[in-house]
């Protein structure tokens, strides 16, 4: 007659405990990594987005005749033929004011914005409001960006 072989009931309950030992471990670090990949994503379109602004802003002074910084660095106005097209901060957004109306630039919060003019250059300063997933807290992140060389 042939013997069957099964596990124990102690086979199973010291596989169990090590799995229950190893399995918290895997979820921490499958989460951190989520938390992480979402902020990497989030700041990566915080950046797209300051690169868009600055190149509108950029073929706009290209295009027209000339601008001015306001005195307090937190606007810009450019001149044109058929008028000025002004970009400045309003209720945490970036607008562009011309003869038609206002367009909000960009979808995310904008705490702060700074045109400086050096030389040749204008650099744009953009600063955004965002909530850091992994700090659990809401942040400023901010870019430099050459508008015009």
């Amino acid at each position: 007659m042939r013997m069957q072989r099964a596990f124990t009931m102690i086979e199973l309950a010291i596989s169990m405990a090590l799995l229950f030992m190893v399995l918290p471990s895997i979820f921490y670090v499958a989460e951190r990594f989520y938390r992480h990949q979402r902020y990497v994503t989030e700041i990566s379109g915080l950046r797209q987005s300051a690169r868009e602004c600055a190149a509108r802003v950029g073929r706009d002074i290209s295009v027209n005749r000339g601008f001015s910084i306001r005195p307090d660095n937190h606007g810009l106005t450019i001149m044109s033929s058929s008028g000025s097209t002004t970009y400045s901060l309003n209720d945490n957004a970036l607008l562009r004011k011309d003869g038609r109306g206002a367009v909000k630039l960009t979808e995310a919060m904008v705490r702060d914005i700074i045109f400086v003019q050096y030389n040749s250059r204008v650099v744009m300063t953009i600063t955004f409001d965002f909530y850091n997933i992994n700090t659990r807290h809401r942040e400023a992140c901010t870019f430099i960006e050459t508008v015009r060389r």
